[in-house]
């Protein structure tokens, strides 16, 4: 956990990474943006 609350930043940060290039190769994956407060699959 990280300890605080996320804002809408923490969530546009993930967004702005996946639409990059570097992430060209992601794909049907489920990201958990809740700075670990779920530590498995429900």
């Amino acid at each position: 956990m990280t300890g605080r609350t996320g804002d809408p930043a923490d969530f546009g940060k993930v967004i702005v990474f996946l639409c990059s290039e570097p992430a060209n190769f992601i794909n049907g994956i489920a990201f958990g943006i809740d700075g670990g407060s779920v530590t498995g699959l429900l």
